[in-house]
């Protein structure tokens, strides 16, 4: 179904943009961690992880932010190393 807007004039010229809102995804490793994400304004994707408890095992884990818009294009992404400090346990 074409809208009355779709319809052209022969000869004429009409120009449309095409920007697909990009998706937003967390890994961790190759997993998928976090895949919900938001627009909060246009043109603005925005995903914020939170993981509830570090552990040890995620000492020196690379958390890689991710964006594409398609699949025939190459994500942009952002890596995030985690670095702790572990609580000194003193007995006495």
């Amino acid at each position: 179904m074409l809208s009355r807007e779709s319809v052209l004039k022969e000869g004429s010229i009409r120009t449309r943009p095409c920007e697909p809102p990009p998706e937003v995804v967390w890994r961790l490793g190759s997993h998928v961690v976090d895949s919900s994400w938001e627009w909060p304004r246009p043109g603005l994707a925005t995903n914020t992880l939170t993981i509830p408890e570090l552990q040890r095992e995620h000492l020196h884990a690379s958390l890689v932010c991710e964006a594409h818009n398609t699949n025939l294009t190459i994500p942009v992404t952002t890596i995030v190393t985690i670095e702790m400090n572990r609580e000194l346990q003193v007995t006495v």
